[in-house]
């Protein structure tokens, strides 16, 4: 376990856990058993005196270590029984020394290397605690083992890189409930939102002004990734530690409205994440707004939390968002065509179309519930040119789909139905009743049943007559 001590303010929420973790996994990847150690976090000016007054070099760095146990030779895993003789009977754990990190260099450091600065601490903790177990990078050799091992411990404990959880997200679905002009400018805002659930119930926040559950989580802040302000939002709001390994994306969702306020069209963008707390709870830090609206730490059932929100009528639009993400974890069906059309449009923007410059996006719904979305990809040779729906169709096969129930097609400038091959290709999974959802992207669309667009159709059902 790991000992902080904080001679400076500005930490990020969930330090004391996240090294506690490095520590976990240095001693697991070396074999050897948990041990303890002290990490002090400190600023420039008392690392430049450690630094002086230790290694003799009148100049701040990032971290240092002061090893309490010395190998004569190789590293930790080496040596067990000479760790052994250091195990405190109290603890049952051998302490590995102290290390000292600078919080400013490990901040400024994050930024010009592009990465969250909770990475940042976690590879100079790994780092120092590797070289309390013994490693160093004196030589080529000693540097290679040392960077093998740090990266095999920043993988262990899921430390998030550049946007290594935004890469992940998958949109649910996007509420556009069209009230706006055009002309108005946009504001868009992002936010994160914790699902916590224990004993098959959701910790929500239930606000006493306003009669509904909201999930802990709020805006991401200038500089912050998303699982930094996740941390921090539901400490701040519900008191909830998360645990840092434990954070998994579930999905986005984007909600497209006038503002009531300004004469602006507002985005918002919710980024769900699933993950685990400690068991204790601390005080919870409201903002002003966050005080009027009365949130209180709940812990409830879904059935409980979709009914109260969407009895309440007269705040059921503010609280769409949550809602739908309440139905999706009890089970409800969220792909209704309107949801289908919207994903595929989405792919609309990924199309590489440089030929033609007229993109084309399509979702498909499999039998089992889970939609793949595929977007058109030109080549120079013109006939090797894929359509989006064949690339979804592509998809879902390797996902091991076999039946499909709908398809969305969205074209950029223009209704685009699919063409003679995807028609076949398509009939080669197309269920019974299979709907074709088709549109302009941006705008409506319509509906036709498969068997329309390609009736006598000849497919595996004639080859087993």
């Amino acid at each position: 376990m790991i000992e902080l001590i904080e001679n400076i303010s500005g930490a990020p929420g969930g330090l004391n856990a996240l090294l506690d973790e490095i520590l976990r996994e240095a001693c697991r990847l070396e074999g050897v058993p948990e041990c303890d150690a002290c990490v002090l976090l400190t600023g420039d000016e008392e690392i430049h005196a450690l630094n002086r007054s230790s290694r003799g070099v009148d100049a701040p760095t990032d971290v240092l270590s002061f090893p309490a146990v010395r190998y004569p030779s190789g590293t930790a895993r080496d040596h067990k029984a000479r760790l052994r003789r250091e195990t405190d009977p109290e603890t049952g754990r051998a302490y590995l020394g102290d290390m000292a990190i600078s919080l400013p260099r490990a901040q400024a450091q994050a930024v010009e290397y592009g990465h969250a600065e909770r990475h940042e601490l976690g590879y100079l903790a790994a780092h120092a605690v590797l070289h309390l177990m013994g490693y160093d990078h004196e030589d080529e050799r000693g540097r290679a083992a040392m960077r093998e091992m740090e990266e095999a411990i920043l993988r262990a404990a899921r430390l998030p890189r550049d946007s290594e959880y935004e890469d992940e997200m998958k949109t649910l679905a996007i509420f556009d409930r069209k009230d706006y002009d055009l002309s108005l400018p946009r504001i868009i805002r992002h936010s994160v939102r914790a699902i916590i659930i224990e004993e098959n119930k959701v910790a929500l926040l239930y606000s006493h002004k306003y009669g509904i559950y909201v999930f802990p989580g709020g805006n991401i802040e200038d500089g912050e990734t998303h699982i930094d302000a996740l941390i921090r939002e539901t400490k701040e709001e519900a008191g909830l530690i998360v645990k840092p390994r434990s954070i998994q994306a579930f999905g986005a969702v984007t909600e497209i409205r006038k503002d009531t306020k300004e004469e602006n069209i507002f985005e918002q963008r919710d980024y769900f994440y699933t993950c685990d707390v400690e068991s204790m709870i601390t005080e919870q830090h409201l903002t002003a707004g966050e005080k009027e609206s009365g949130y209180q730490l709940q812990l409830v059932s879904l059935d409980k939390a979709i009914s109260i929100n969407e009895g309440n009528r007269r705040e059921q639009k503010w609280v769409e968002t949550e809602t739908y993400v309440l139905k999706l974890l009890r089970g409800d069906s969220d792909m209704d065509d309107h949801s289908l059309f919207q994903r595929a449009c989405e792919a609309l923007q990924r199309a590489y179309a440089p030929y033609s410059n007229f993109r084309v996006g399509a979702c498909i719904l499999a039998e089992d519930g889970r939609a793949f979305t595929g977007c058109n990809v030109e080549n120079a040779s013109y006939g090797a040119t894929l359509c989006a729906e064949r690339v979804a169709a592509a998809k879902a096969v390797s996902g091991g789909a076999r039946s499909f129930t709908a398809i969305a097609v969205a074209g950029e400038f223009a209704v685009a139905w699919p063409c003679g091959v995807c028609r076949q290709f398509l009939n080669e999974f197309a269920a019974d009743g299979m709907r074709v959802i088709v549109g302009k992207a941006g705008g409506e669309f319509e509906v036709a049943a498969f068997s329309e667009l390609l009736p006598h159709a000849f497919g595996p059902k004639e080859l087993k007559k």
